[in-house]
């Protein structure tokens, strides 16, 4: 009987520490296969484990409505900031995007919902009309959106964007504005995931995205 009742003790202690120790192996095995992922994905320009969250900013959009921190929610943006009068790097980088819509619709995550965006950091010459104009040119799904200065800088500074407009009076309408070169992937939960700089093609567009998608399937929240 007392050889029984110490069985049922050293049965009653071992259990515990089986389930404690079990779940600390398990800790540690997902903390390792989490830290080898993220290791992968680091090296892909993932913004990962903060990546930063958007503020609220407030744009008009190229057909004159409102455009806001919620038409980021909810789905994927692919963002770039330019100016309609850019004379390079503007065309070029919205053409590679327009090569690689439709791959990236065939994306099930990206899909229709996804945007592509136009932030134009000029918006004393690109009016809605104008931003209309310029994006059909590209794709007219693009959308684009422009508004204050103070808006602008908001939403810049949320994703690490910068932009200069050159100094000029009133009657010089040939100016130039200095600006980021790199797109911007924005989560459905309107974070900053991945950043991609030049040089900038449609594979490399497609890739980014493949690799942000794999990830935020894995460190999504």
């Amino acid at each position: 009987m007392k050889k029984n009742k110490r069985i049922l003790n050293k049965r009653r202690v071992f259990f515990p520490l089986f389930v404690a120790s079990f779940g600390l192996a398990l800790g540690i095995l997902f903390a390792e296969f989490t830290k080898n992922d993220l290791d992968v994905f680091k090296a892909e320009g993932i913004l990962w484990p903060s990546p930063p969250k958007l503020n609220e900013f407030f744009l008009i959009d190229k057909d004159n409505l409102p455009f806001t921190l919620d038409d980021l929610k909810g789905r994927w943006s692919i963002i770039f900031f330019g100016f309609a009068n850019c004379p390079d790097i503007c065309p070029s980088t919205l053409i590679e995007m327009s090569k690689a819509e439709r791959k990236l619709r065939a994306m099930p995550e990206f899909g229709n919902s996804g945007q592509l965006i136009f932030i134009s950091v000029d918006p004393e010459r690109d009016s809605p009309t104008v931003l209309k104009t310029y994006t059909s040119h590209f794709s007219s799904n693009l959308r684009a959106a422009s508004g204050s200065q103070e808006e602008l800088r908001i939403l810049a500074k949320s994703v690490g964007a910068i932009f200069l407009v050159n100094s000029h009076d009133d009657h010089n309408h040939s100016y130039s504005v200095d600006h980021s070169a790199g797109i911007f992937f924005v989560s459905p939960d309107a974070t900053l995931f991945s950043v991609l700089t030049p040089p900038i093609v449609d594979t490399t567009i497609l890739d980014r995205m493949t690799n942000v998608l794999k990830a935020y399937q894995i460190f999504k929240p």
